[in-house]
Formats: structure tokens, sequence, C-alpha cells
């Protein structure tokens, strides 16, 4: 028992200077980088040699460090921000012409939790030109926590890939009651992809009755190709009273499967026992959702 322990305070022990002497490199490559002369190559090599400081939202940063057994911080940089080095030199380089200089403070900002640059980081949002700058700006607002919504909301419909998203998992871990309070705003857009995400975002913030108004309205008239986009969401609230809503939709191939699955998640006796209805013949429900007991759809 002593030995482990003995052990474990060593790894403890070395743990924190290595972190420390990490730290101490980071703030010799800061200082290199307020020359004007900082250009992508060395931003990229920042990126390569601090991913735990500067990513720690990564994926992949989470997948290595979880490899190596090191840990990961949410704000590794969370002291930094209070040294003078830091002090100093962000707003210059917050306002730098030099764009990788300001994507580089957009970094450091979301690492170290300063939410004092909130505000201007949401300016950013506004006139940052280069799609690079904007999703790191983006991207240090969500590290952030922020509680400005909507803005993030319409920064996300003209630059995520929601094919292929690295930040909407970000965004629905945001304050629950000012997503909502977004998606009530955009749910009408004439952008499709705003009023998609608006609906999907009520999925992850709860049930209450002007939210099943909102998702029901959408499954009854939005237009066939997207109306699987609130259904989703109504299976994902565990709403109830489907069935007489529902049934056109267990006839159309676009919406049957996840209509089903609502079905399922329903709390309402009549719908669970047309379900049951449908178990008894095999061609009108996939052999896939068969093998879901009824409720467990996820």
């Amino acid at each position: 028992m002593k030995i482990k322990i003995i052990i474990t305070i060593f790894l403890l022990t070395f743990y924190a200077k290595a972190q420390s002497q990490n730290l101490t490199n980071f703030k010799n490559d800061f200082k290199l980088s307020l020359d004007k002369a900082f250009n992508e190559k060395k931003l990229n090599n920042l990126f390569s040699k601090y991913p735990h400081l500067l990513t720690p939202q990564s994926d992949i940063t989470q997948l290595t460090s979880n490899l190596k057994g090191e840990t990961v911080y949410t704000f590794p940089l969370s002291d930094f921000k209070n040294d003078n080095l830091y002090k100093e030199n962000i707003d210059n380089m917050l306002n730098s012409d030099n764009s990788f200089q300001r994507i580089f403070s957009y970094l450091i900002i979301g690492a170290s939790n300063d939410i004092t640059k909130e505000d201007i980081l949401l300016n950013k949002l506004k006139t940052e030109k280069e799609k690079g700058n904007l999703i790191w700006c983006g991207m240090s607002l969500l590290n952030l926590k922020t509680k400005h919504t909507t803005e993030i909301f319409d920064f996300l419909v003209e630059n995520e890939d929601f094919g292929d998203a690295h930040m909407l998992p970000l965004f629905v871990k945001l304050d629950k009651n000012s997503l909502q309070e977004t998606a009530y705003k955009r749910y009408n857009s004439e952008n499709l992809k705003a009023k998609i995400l608006a609906i999907q975002i009520l999925s992850q913030t709860g049930k209450n009755p002007e939210t099943e108004k909102i998702v029901l309205d959408a499954v009854k008239n939005w237009d066939m190709n997207i109306k699987g986009y609130a259904i989703y969401t109504v299976k994902e609230l565990q709403m109830g009273n489907l069935l007489e809503t529902f049934k056109p939709f267990l006839d159309n191939d676009k919406t049957k499967k996840i209509a089903l699955e609502a079905l399922a998640n329903s709390p309402t006796i009549s719908d669970n026992e047309y379900l049951k209805t449908l178990t008894a013949q095999k061609d009108s429900i996939s052999d896939e959702l068969l093998d879901y007991p009824l409720g467990v759809i996820i």
C-alpha cells in the first residue's frame, strides 16, 4: 500500500513539474508570437506543440491525451491570464492587423476563460472577414460558455457544416434557458437551416407547453422533406397524445421510422397500444425497430 502511495505521489509531482515547464515554454513562445513576422507556419507549429493548452475541447486532443494518460483541463491557461505578459499584450494581439496573431489570441482567450473579452469577441464575429478567424473566434466564445446564444446561433447557421459539425456539440451544452429563448426566436426563420437547427435545439432544452406547441405546429405544417427534424424533437422530449397526428406519417418513407420511434417514446398508452398492433404486422414495421423494447427507442 505504501509503495502505491509513493508511486502516486511521484507521478503527481512529475506531472506537475512537466506542466509547469510546459507553461514556461508556452510563455516564451507567446513572446515570440508578438513579432509582426508571426505567420501561418508558426501558428501551425504552436497548434502541434500545445494542443492540450490551445484546443482542450478538441476530440483529437482529448483522445490523444487519454491514450497518453494525461489530464486535459477545460481552461488550461486560466493562470496565464493573470500574468503581466498576458495582460500587457493580449489586447494588441486581439486587434492586430496580422490575422494569425488574432487567431492565436482567440485560442488563448478561450483556453484561459477570460470572460472580460466576451464583448470584444462578439463584435469580432461581425467584423472578421476571413473564415478561419471567424471559426476560432466562435470557438473561443463557445469555450467561454457565453450566454449570447442567439449571436452564436446565427454564426453557426452561417459557418457550421451540420454534416460534419464540430462547434454544434459545444453549442448545445450552453445555458439551456438561453438556448430555448434563441430557438423560440428563430424557429420561424425564412432560412431553412436556421429553422431546422432551432427545432432541433428544443430537443435539448426540456418540455413545457410553449415548446410542445411550437414543435407540434412544425410537425403539422412543415414540408414533408424537413418534417422529420420536428418529429425527432417530439421523440426526444417524449411528447404524448400523438396518434391522430402521426398516423399519416407512418405511410411515408421519409417520416415512417422517426414517427414510429416517437410513438414508442410517448408516455400515452394509446400511442404504445397502436405500436403493439403493428408488431403483429411484419410488413408494417421494420425488423430494426422491432428489436427495440417499446418506450426505449433511442
